[in-house]
Parts: C-alpha cells; structure tokens; sequence
C-alpha cells in the first residue's frame, strides 16, 4: 500500500482508579496512537507501552518519538504491508510496542480494504470468548469486593496480582466468597516476577489453595527457579492423579524462539499472549500455532490498552489455542 498521511498522537486518559502491580502503580494511561491513510481506507493502531519503561524497556513517550522522529517518516517513502514490518525493526532496533502499533495500523488498513475481520484474518474459529480481567494489589477486601462484583457482570478469569505479602490470604477470601464460589471462575495468579528462587515452597502452596494457574512468578532470568516449581507441580498433581498447575511465562517470553528455548527447558506450561510484547499480531499469533504445536496453554494477555488494542485482543482470543 502507498501510505499518503500519517497522523500521530499522544494520548492521556486517567484511570478509572489506580492499578497496582509488583513493577509499578499506575494512575493515568499514556497512549501513544497512530492513524494512517492509504489509497483506499484507513488504519489505526496503538502503542501499549506503559507510560515508565517498568514491565519492558520502552516507556510510552519514548515509543511516540520513535515513532514521529524514525519510523513513520520512513512509512511515507515507498510502498509498505504490514509483514513489512520485520524490516522496520532490523533498522530501528529492539521496539516491539512501537513497531507493533505499525503493524497494527498497517493490517488494519489492508484488511478494511479489503473487507476481512481481524479474527477471521488470525483464524479464529469462534465468534465470542469469555472475558477476563485483571485485579490490581490492593488490600484483600477491597480486591474480592470488586472481584465479586466483576463475577456478576460475567467476567469468567480472575488475573489476580500477587507479591509476597499479598497472596494466600487474598486467594483464601476469593476461594470462600460464595458469590465467586457459585460460578465457574478461573483464579489465575500474576507476579510479574516478584518472588525468588527460595520462594518455590509458596508458589506450590498456593496452587494447592486454589490457584488455576500462576503467572510469571519469577524474574526471567530465574529459569532454573521455573524449572524446578514445573516439576515439583507436576509431582503433586501425579500424586493426586490430578492436571498440573500451569506456570504462566509473560515477561520471560519477547520472541517465539525465547517460548522454544523454555519450553525445551520446561520451564513453562503455558505463555501469556501480548502482541504489544511480542511485536505484533503476526508474531503473537506464530506464537499461539509454537504453543499448539508443543501442548502449551497460552492466555491473551493485555497491558491496559484502549478500545482499539482491546479489539485486536478480543480476536486474538478466539483462536482455538486459547
């Protein structure tokens, strides 16, 4: 497609309330957005880092002069597709959130030319996909108050954030309150990487407390760490003739070939999904065929986008390896 403008925007929009993980608290989301204009449609696309280079080492605003000062320029030479944009990062460097809402933009604009939704284009095999939601670190009461009400709504996944200090008992209140316990709620734990090698006992009690799945509880350079909580889940659950606990990677997980190496090393039973993390929608979905492929479970993981990433998401869920 021949690109003939490109409009780019930083965004502010305040939080509802403040969310709390163990890498950061946010309070208002910096977007960096860019709309782009071709000979026969439009396209739209959003960058997802956060506004402190925190979870990765992109920051929103660093991504939006990335974006102005480098690569859109580069997109109004020539002629681009959105599978283009593997070429844009051999030459702009290490930025999967910013190349991503590119590859965004650049997909949305073909596909609306040409008349294919998203998730048929990604292969989804269904039209719908039951909604999660993540809970930030907050005082336990507060987290199964708004938990509660969230389940009534009809949200079907808890993503509960953790850290030591804040988990068995928030996990203790979410399994007995019988507004969660009266429907079919899946209780994922996320640490973002908060915990340590000499914490392995905890992460196995907490699966046996009722944890359908821990996220990322070590740092990604923790692999051994990994390692050894896989086996020792997979101990307990052969004993009690029981499905193992999944050990969620998110962070450890930049590329398709970082999900080979630990899968290779067994250090994850399932990965959390994020385009934005992973460079895109092509590779996210590459991603989601290596997890097939291997017997993983994967997750759509968000990182508090607008409408527009949470439209991509949405499609991405519903491929049949979720």
């Amino acid at each position: 497609m021949e690109i003939s403008a490109i409009d780019a925007h930083l965004l502010d929009l305040p939080l509802a309330e403040p969310f709390a993980a163990s890498h950061g608290t946010t309070h208002s989301r910096t977007i960096a957005a860019i709309r782009l204009e071709t000979t026969g449609s439009v396209g739209w696309g959003e960058c997802a880092a956060l506004p402190a280079a925190t979870y990765t080492a992109e920051s929103a605003i660093g991504s939006y002069r990335l974006l102005t000062e480098r690569v859109l320029p580069e997109l109004l030479t020539g002629r681009w597709r959105s599978d283009d944009v593997a070429i844009l990062a051999e030459r702009h460097g290490p930025a999967p959130m910013a190349l991503a809402s590119v590859e965004m933009a650049l997909l949305d604009a073909e596909l609306t030319e040409a008349g294919v939704p998203l998730a048929r284009w990604l292969g989804a095999d269904r039209d719908r996909v039951p909604a999660g939601v993540s809970l930030g670190l907050d005082q336990p009461g507060a987290v199964v108050d708004k938990a509660t009400a969230l389940v009534v709504e009809g949200y079907r996944r808890l993503k509960v954030k953790i850290q030591p200090g804040h988990d068995h008992q928030v996990l203790a209140l979410l399994r007995s309150d019988p507004t969660i316990g009266s429907r079919p709620v899946q209780i994922h734990l996320d640490a973002n990487g908060a915990y340590r090698a000499d914490d392995l006992d905890r992460m196995v009690d907490l699966a046996g407390a009722g944890a359908d799945a821990i996220e990322q509880p070590f740092a990604p350079e923790e692999v051994e760490a990994a390692v050894r909580l896989v086996a020792r889940l997979a101990e307990v659950a052969a004993a009690g003739a029981q499905v193992p606990t999944p050990v969620v990677a998110d962070e450890a997980v930049t590329t398709v070939a970082d999900a080979v190496t630990l899968a290779d090393r067994r250090a994850l039973s399932a990965v959390s999904i994020k385009p934005a993390r992973v460079g895109g929608l092509a590779p996210a979905r590459r991603l989601h065929d290596l997890c097939r492929s291997r017997g993983l479970g994967a997750t759509a993981g968000g990182m508090l986008e607008t409408g527009l990433g949470r439209h991509a998401l949405a499609a991405l869920a519903a491929l049949p390896g979720f």
